[in-house]
């Protein structure tokens, strides 16, 4: 049993190891050739400003609109019973549940969340919305 632990510390002192050095391989292109790391990070985030922050954007304004002016529990009153029934989740569940099918997955993990810190949902049913 012992060399099988001293086999599996070398394993990962090995993997560390390499991993590191790969780290280090490119933080030393980085400062080789800066122009091109600064212009693809440019890209990166000129992408992000026009793909990605206009489409997720109204969802999440919206959604906190409607948190804040506690529309969550009328908004989800005809799903309760499948969402209960399906996931054993209190009706706050359903609005999740409905705005992740309209706006995606990141936008249900930041409602669980919101909600979880306004104490409107418990660490369990955190648990049982999303898997």
């Amino acid at each position: 049993m012992a060399a099988g632990c001293v086999i599996a510390k070398r394993r990962n002192l090995i993997s560390k190891a390499v991993l590191g050095t790969v780290i280090l391989v490119l933080m030393l292109l980085m400062l080789l050739k800066p122009d091109e790391y600064i212009k693809a990070a440019a890209d990166g985030i000129k992408l992000f400003c026009v793909s990605v922050l206009p489409a997720m954007f109204p969802f999440v304004f919206f959604s906190q609109i409607l948190i804040l002016c506690g529309m969550q529990e009328s908004f989800s009153k005809p799903f309760t019973r499948p969402v209960k029934f399906l996931f054993n989740s209190p009706p706050e569940g359903a609005f999740i549940m409905v705005m992740s099918f309209i706006s995606g997955y990141p936008i249900g993990a930041k409602l669980c969340a919101d909600l979880y810190n306004k104490g409107v949902l418990s660490k369990e049913d955190v648990k049982n919305i999303i898997p």
